[in-house]
């Protein structure tokens, strides 16, 4: 070959290769970089925790970044346990049987993390993600920037039964959160109002506690409530709580005493952004308790008012009926609870940051049974009217009748009840049915 020709060849290739270089290099600078995926430490506060903590870091450890553990004098394999998945342990033992402060430790493992946001976690609880880790990051990373706090579903469970189910803030953007009070700590979040994010849930074991363990953890509870009124008599979720924790010991009076006390600060918790609806059913429960019917309307009307969409409200209104046999009432409560039910189900973020007692199977069965009850009562007084009427009637119309109760029983999907298609047999099982729901009520 000649010397021009492999001149004119070489010329090509480079041309080539400078033609696929610059084409590389368009094709590079075009490439949207990707956002850079937010880090999570997961914040936790703990003292001999070694029979619920390995379930708990199993849960939370291929979801974050780090795990920061504030023990506070464990003596038990807690620490030793916590160190095998990783986490950075930080020892601040505490003087005396019980924990002092617990936002004292809670901003301490906020302090030591590390990451772009927080999740706090306890040892009784237990991580669970709808979606992968990868996925979660990916919703974090869309968050409007002027957003610091998720509010995420939690279940309350005992033995092995869910008891009540809301949504709690759990996840944070560092350097925009730290907790207040010494017992029902809360977090205090910078910006604008928590968003509420499904792709994730946590399940708390706490309360599945031997007698033993219940007696010292009320003591516990109830003597740093009343530290925290000694020390801000003003400290209106202090009285709150003590409203819950007194009511759910059936100490009914009390609990009155500090809900009622607790009211009257409603203008400035709602100025704290910080009023807990919750304390209308927790204070109507109680004044059905000691069988105060009208002091129990009283708080029923305010809830309804207040909450007019409430699950727990849709729920006491039901109750309220049938204590009272007030069947347009009961008709109106379990009517739209069955419907907020369906609702909540489908959107848990509906329920805000707001306990919710009642979200549970056993509610939605008590309120379809009362409202099936009542319509049963109905359907019998029909049913006697048409005994009443038939005699005036003509056969014609008498076996007209009776075909169309066969067909609307077929249709309904109880062919078997063509049996009853006689007026006085079915009047006969409403009856039957309808006393046996009395029966139950009654109990």
């Amino acid at each position: 070959m000649s010397k021009n020709k492999q001149k004119v060849i070489a010329n090509r290739k480079r041309k080539t290769n400078k033609k696929r270089i610059k084409k590389a290099v368009n094709l590079h600078n075009n490439i949207v970089q990707l956002p850079k995926q937010p880090t999570i430490s997961a914040c936790m506060m703990v003292k001999n925790e070694e029979k619920n903590i390995d379930r708990c870091l199993k849960s939370v450890k291929d979801n974050v970044d780090e795990i920061i553990i504030i023990d506070t004098g464990s003596t038990d394999n807690t620490v030793k346990v916590c160190e095998s998945y990783g986490a950075k342990v930080f020892n601040y033992p505490f003087e005396g049987e019980i924990i002092d402060d617990f936002s004292k430790y809670r901003n301490l493992s906020i302090q030591h993390a590390s990451s772009d946001w927080l999740m706090i976690i306890d040892a009784d609880e237990e991580l669970f993600m709808k979606t992968n880790s990868h996925g979660f990051r990916k919703s974090l990373a869309n968050i409007p920037s002027q957003i610091h706090g998720l509010a995420i579903l939690f279940e309350d469970v005992q033995k092995d039964q869910t008891m009540l189910k809301f949504n709690s803030s759990r996840i944070f953007r560092k350097g925009k959160i730290h907790y207040e009070g010494i017992v029902h700590n809360q977090p205090i979040v910078e910006g604008v109002k928590t968003l509420v994010v499904d792709d994730i849930f946590i399940r708390h074991y706490g309360y599945d506690l031997t007698p033993e363990q219940s007696k010292r953890k009320r003591q516990r509870t109830e003597s740093l409530l009343k530290k925290r009124i000694e020390i801000n008599p003003d400290d209106h979720l202090a009285y709150f709580y003590l409203a819950q924790h007194y009511a759910l010991y059936n100490e009914n009076e009390k609990a009155i005493e500090y809900g009622e006390k607790y009211i009257k600060q409603k203008n400035q918790a709602t100025q704290d952004n910080q009023f807990m609806f919750d304390i209308y059913y927790c204070i109507f429960h109680c004044y059905v308790a000691m069988e105060n019917a009208e002091k129990a309307n009283e708080w029923l009307n305010m809830g309804l008012k207040a909450l007019p969409n409430d699950l727990d409200m849709a729920m006491a209104l039901t109750e309220y009926g049938v204590w009272q046999r007030r069947a347009d009432l009961t008709i109106l409560g379990s009517k739209r609870f069955i419907e907020l039910y369906e609702q909540y189900e489908k959107d848990p973020t509906l329920k805000g940051s707001k306990f919710i007692f009642t979200q549970v199977p056993e509610a939605l069965g008590f309120c379809h049974f009362h409202y099936l009850l009542i319509q049963l009562h109905d359907l019998k007084r029909v049913f006697n009217e048409i005994k009443n009427n038939l005699p005036k009637t003509n056969p014609k119309f008498k076996n007209g009748l009776t075909n169309d109760l066969t067909s609307l029983f077929n249709r309904m999907g109880f062919p078997e009840m063509k049996q009853y298609v006689i007026p006085e047999s079915i009047i006969k099982t409403v009856q039957s049915i309808e006393d046996i729901g009395l029966k139950i009520i009654r109990k």
